[in-house]
């Protein structure tokens, strides 16, 4: 735009300096050549050039400005049009995503649904996690290494117990027959005298106690041994029940005592040589 403009005023100049010299040149030949007539031509000619000026140059400034003005309105309505048609666009792809999500949670759904009814109850585990005699968890499981039965801990004890009594309540089996009376009952009662008098005062060889299966009557001859694999799962088990297992009593512990022993619990059954 700028540079329009000056060549339109160069144009014109000429022009009109061509018009001046050929009016200067009839004048200088047929008027009065005083200073008078002289100062009115130069000044004609001088309203002449100005006229020419103010009447030409500012119609282009304008008409270029306004082309100007609609050239970059046309641009910013295309513009608006290209956002227009890209938010149309990522409209759709939001509503394809929205649809594809709900889908996909559809899926899910189904799959957890399908899952769910495959799973296994856990009431039906209770069977294989309960104990055979007392019918309640295996808290303390043991497996009888002979036969392969489980049991839980005091259900064993006392069935081992029991059959300990019976095979020591016969007089040719009893290991204190030859003690007097009143230390066979301190040794009945008293575990830590009992086995202070086998040592000291050895019973005379007796037939060992027959211990058997509470279940298949196998016999027994080595030690119950604890299954931890089996304790874990009883644990977990009934952890998604909403159960928790037995907690032991706590044992006080005095300054400067030393901690207890673990006690054996088939000691008194299967003592170690």
């Amino acid at each position: 735009m700028a540079s329009a403009q000056p060549a339109r005023r160069s144009t014109s100049s000429r022009r009109l300096l061509s018009e001046t010299q050929a009016v200067t040149r009839s004048i200088g030949k047929g008027s009065d050549p005083s200073s008078k007539n002289k100062g009115k031509s130069t000044a004609k000619i001088i309203d002449v050039i100005e006229i020419s000026s103010d009447e030409d140059e500012p119609v282009v400034p304008l008409k270029r400005k306004k082309e100007v003005f609609v050239e970059g309105q046309r641009d910013l309505e295309r513009q608006l049009k290209k956002l227009k048609e890209e938010n149309e666009g990522l409209k759709k792809k939001q509503l394809e995503s929205d649809k594809e999500i709900e889908r996909f949670k559809q899926e899910l759904r189904l799959k957890q649904a399908n899952s769910t009814s495959a799973t296994l109850p856990i009431s039906d585990l209770e069977d294989h996690i309960s104990c055979e005699i007392c019918t309640l968890k295996l808290w303390t499981p043991y497996i009888l290494p002979d036969c392969g039965h489980t049991f839980c801990q005091s259900c064993l004890q006392d069935w081992f117990n029991t059959t300990h009594n019976q095979h020591f309540a016969q007089p040719q089996n009893d290991p204190y027959a030859h003690l007097p009376a009143h230390v066979r009952l301190m040794v009945q009662q008293d575990p830590g005298l009992a086995n202070y008098v086998a040592v000291q005062l050895p019973p005379p060889p007796r037939p060992p106690v027959q211990y058997t299966c509470p279940t298949c009557r196998t016999d027994v001859r080595h030690r119950p041994v604890e299954d931890f694999v089996l304790k874990a799962v009883v644990r977990t088990v009934a952890q998604a029940q909403g159960e928790s297992s037995p907690k032991k009593a706590p044992v006080t512990k005095g300054r400067g005592r030393v901690p207890p022993v673990p006690e054996d619990p088939w000691g008194k059954f299967f003592p170690r040589t």
